[in-house]
């Protein structure tokens, strides 16, 4: 009789066994760390509605979490907005080498559910699963039992439902990249009433300027903080039957002299850019289905624009 109660007493001191404090006034490991999460069996799902539910109490200090995740991942998200409180919501029961963990993060103005993934301990990507925002568009984020990741927004406009729905599966080159892609929306194909966000950003920098194919597509390349970085816009459309036109606006590192590109830890889009003297090939080697229509890619030459000469007034 007392051996089986010394054997019980062994087996709730180990099943009470108090987790690792995530205040930050204690050194913790990345298992202390994943521990806090609650396991959860696939299918995984959360949406706008509930995203406030959703999370364990515990809250992570900023200290503990930059340990093991990159400050840059909420940046992304949040912005400048660094008072974020996280929280642990699940650590998905999959059999992968990589660990699956769903973090809570409010801020002061948006929540956001973000996906973490470790390969061995190690940070490897983000992706925000469902973020809050005021509209009437509802959110959805589901995570199946082969882990493929399917994000759903849908929307009524004159009494029409809209929707778009895109899937996405994590690759060993440690991205998110787009399976995907469906919507009803109708692609709008006016370049006239396209506006170039980054004109006014200066242009003192080698490759700064614009660069043009034809009338209605554009890159716009200006200065950012470095000599060895870029912001850039690119704006196309592709006529004819299968018409299809794409946006997206970022920031270009310099791989070489000559070669630069897009990347993002929380972005599944990949562009190169190969840099000559007067033209830029762009090239999509990333999953880049968000920011263009499903028929075409981000895959074309530019040729950059002669500056405006200057006026000058004769003297009388």
């Amino acid at each position: 009789m007392r051996l089986t109660l010394l054997l019980l007493s062994f087996m709730v001191f180990f099943a009470c066994k108090q987790k690792r404090s995530m205040a930050g006034d204690e050194a913790v490991t990345f298992e202390d760390f994943a521990e806090v999460f609650p396991t959860s069996e696939l299918p995984f799902s959360v949406a706008d509605s509930n995203i406030h539910k959703v999370a364990d109490t515990t809250t992570i200090a900023h200290s503990i979490l930059y340990q093991f995740v990159p400050d840059s991942v909420f940046k992304n998200v949040f912005g400048k907005d660094t008072n974020y409180i996280v929280r642990p919501v699940a650590k998905l029961d999959e059999k992968e080498k990589e660990d699956y963990l769903a973090v809570y993060v409010k801020g002061k103005q948006k929540s956001s559910v973000v996906l973490l993934v470790f390969n061995q301990d190690k940070f490897s990507a983000a992706m925000p699963l469902i973020t809050t925002a005021k509209d009437k568009v509802n959110n959805t984020a589901t995570i199946d039992k082969k882990l493929s990741i399917a994000l759903n927004s849908e929307w009524n406009k004159d009494n029409e439902l809209m929707y778009n729905r895109q899937i996405l599966a994590y690759n060993t080159a440690g991205t998110f990249t787009t399976v995907l892609t469906e919507t009803n929306v109708p692609q709008v194909f006016d370049a006239n009433t396209v506006l170039n966000p980054i004109d006014t950003f200066p242009t003192k920098n080698k490759y700064s300027g614009d660069y043009l194919l034809g009338k209605n597509n554009i890159l716009s390349i200006r200065d950012a903080k470095t000599p060895d970085t870029y912001h850039f816009f690119i704006y196309f459309i592709n006529q004819g039957e299968d018409a299809c036109s794409g946006n997206l606006k970022g920031e270009l590192s310099m791989t070489s002299a000559t070669t630069g590109q897009y990347s993002s830890s929380t972005d599944p889009c990949v562009v190169d850019f190969t840099f000559s003297t007067s033209k830029v090939q762009v090239k999509e080697t990333g999953s880049c289905g968000n920011y263009r229509g499903i028929t075409c890619f981000f895959d074309h030459t530019f040729t950059k624009k002669k500056p405006a000469k200057a006026t000058t007034t004769k003297k009388q």
